[in-house]
């Protein structure tokens, strides 16, 4: 018998098949995990948009003693929200409005602060799909529903938040 070296070409064939299973394996898993967390991004943008929303929307309503809404879904340069207030030391005006824009077939929401006439605008939320607002009364409290409804990822995400604000005192300290 002949002294036998090396491997056969069955032996290099299994050993081939193998490290390309193995391979397609780790390359399905990595981009199984890409897309799951692409996803949970979109998921996050959404939720963190709504919160925006909320925050902003909040903070104003705590200060507001006068409210406008417009209930529903999105509509270029609607006004689905205004704030009025005026200073009590200084007696400056504000009034802050959110604002639906259209954006290539998605939305954004502005915020538009005015102080005595002069405006400030911000985005808070960006590649709104569609959503909406809803503004009640609960005694003397508003309670304010935003939906946010933005598109990503192949399937839009959808946050839904409310908020329960109480205005302030109409009643000077």
């Amino acid at each position: 018998m002949i002294n036998e070296k090396g491997f056969t070409l069955v032996d290099s064939l299994v050993a081939v098949a193998v490290a390309a299973f193995v391979g397609l394996g780790a390359v399905a898993l990595t981009f199984q995990t890409l897309k799951v967390t692409a996803q949970d991004n979109a998921w996050a943008t959404v939720v963190r948009q709504a919160q925006d929303v909320g925050y902003w929307t909040s903070q104003d309503a705590q200060s507001a003693t006068a409210v406008q809404a417009v209930t529903g879904a999105p509509g270029d340069g609607v006004a689905f929200m205004t704030f009025f207030w005026d200073d009590w030391e200084t007696g400056d005006l504000y009034q802050v409005s959110y604002v639906w824009r259209s954006a290539g077939g998605l939305y954004k929401i502005e915020r538009v602060y005015l102080k005595n006439g002069v405006a400030q605008t911000a985005m808070i939320a960006d590649h709104v799909v569609g959503g909406g607002t809803a503004l009640e009364q609960q005694g003397t409290a508003w309670k304010l529903t935003v939906v946010v409804q933005a598109g990503l990822s192949d399937a839009p995400k959808t946050a839904t938040t409310s908020y329960l604000i109480e205005p302030r005192p109409t009643v000077q300290p």
